[in-house]
């Protein structure tokens, strides 16, 4: 979805809902003199000029997720998913990577790929990149074969180990991937800039690689794979090893890829990083899709009750609560409580009970 089509203002709506909201707006293009063209996404085809908001918008995850939720189905109806899997199958001699991997994401969302150790996530990853052909079962992406080079040329990949060349400056860096990927003269020295400002780097642009942080590397390989303005990006571990600040930029920088209605899938150990930036979430497990929701869907479906912690003169205990205040009600009757607090399911809680395995490096 192009950045004339993003849907910028509707009616609130939970993230993973089965229908689109009756009520949203969608920007279709700018007329000038600060009036916009928008559709409503009502299932009718009638335009109305509305002045626009004014300013830029904040809007709430939730929310936000919900837009970007409605601009999928609308997008979903003239475009392919950027990635769909069915029945793939995947062997490595005696070992079964994937077995009837069903999978769909959506164009101009952010997809979350969880799973244990061994699960089948690298593998799914690298059959997207087509580094890998299925043994069984069929993958398309961007609506084409991960090996043709027009879809290589349109899916952008940030690996978990950082590829760069210490050698080289940032700047240089990013021109040898961006000559690599096609991309010449001023456009790409445009993007260039843009980038380096983008990911913080901009004063440094022209010192060796060596020399940076490992956060520092972190945000240059990630703008690598965005300098040739993909429309699919693959993140895989994207804060593996990285420092706060370098963390919280590279969230933001995933935000606004989503924002300008780019598809973002990436693979993660760190569960808040799902909670806090997919749209969807899937869950495999020995090869197979075990879940694949909103994360609000996933926690009120698989999530169980609330954890009542408490923290007695013996110690601090934690419970599963459907009835939290009867619960304290019986532990204060003989024992005194110091303190307790009362915590909402959350993804692990989904994890733990999906594959039976703790979230775990």
């Amino acid at each position: 979805m192009t950045a004339d089509h993003a849907l910028i203002a509707g009616s609130e709506v939970e993230a993973g809902t089965e229908e689109p909201p009756r009520r949203s707006i969608f920007r279709i293009k700018p007329l000038g003199h600060g009036r916009h063209a928008y559709r409503t996404g009502e299932g009718v085809a009638k335009l109305a000029l509305l002045d626009p908001f004014g300013g830029g918008w904040t809007l709430g995850s939730r929310l936000a997720r919900g837009l970007r939720y409605s601009a999928r189905l609308m997008s979903s109806q003239v475009s392919p998913p950027a990635l769909r899997c069915r029945g793939l199958e995947k062997r490595f001699g005696s070992i079964t990577a994937l077995t009837g991997l069903d999978l769909e994401v959506p164009r101009g969302v952010v997809f979350a790929l969880l799973g244990p150790n061994g699960a089948g996530k690298t593998t799914t990853v690298r059959l997207v990149l087509g580094q890998l052909h299925p043994d069984r079962g069929r993958i398309e992406v961007l609506g084409g074969t991960p090996s043709d080079p027009l879809v290589r040329r349109r899916v952008g990949l940030a690996p978990q180990g950082i590829a760069l060349y210490g050698e080289l400056s940032a700047r240089e860096n990013l021109c040898l991937f961006g000559r690599l990927a096609g991309c010449r003269g001023r456009p790409l020295a445009a993007r260039i800039e843009a980038l380096l400002a983008r990911v913080g780097l901009a004063e440094r642009a022209d010192e060796p690689v060596r020399a940076f942080s490992g956060g520092m590397q972190r945000r240059l390989n990630l703008a690598a794979a965005l300098v040739h303005e993909p429309e699919l990006v693959v993140l895989d571990e994207p804060t593996a090893g990285v420092d706060p600040q370098s963390r919280e930029a590279i969230f933001g920088l995933i935000r606004e890829l989503a924002a300008e209605g780019r598809t973002v899938l990436f693979s993660t150990h760190y569960l808040e990083e799902a909670e806090r930036l997919a749209d969807r979430v899937a869950i495999i497990d020995h090869g197979r899709l075990v879940a694949c929701d909103a994360v609000a869907a996933l926690i009120e479906r698989f999530g169980g009750a609330p954890r009542l912690v408490v923290e007695t003169e013996a110690g601090s205990a934690t419970y599963e609560a459907d009835r939290p205040l009867e619960l304290l009600n019986a532990i204060a009757s003989r024992a005194t409580i110091r303190r307790f607090r009362l915590e909402p399911p959350r993804l692990d809680q989904v994890f733990l009970r999906l594959t039976g395995h703790a979230f775990r490096d």
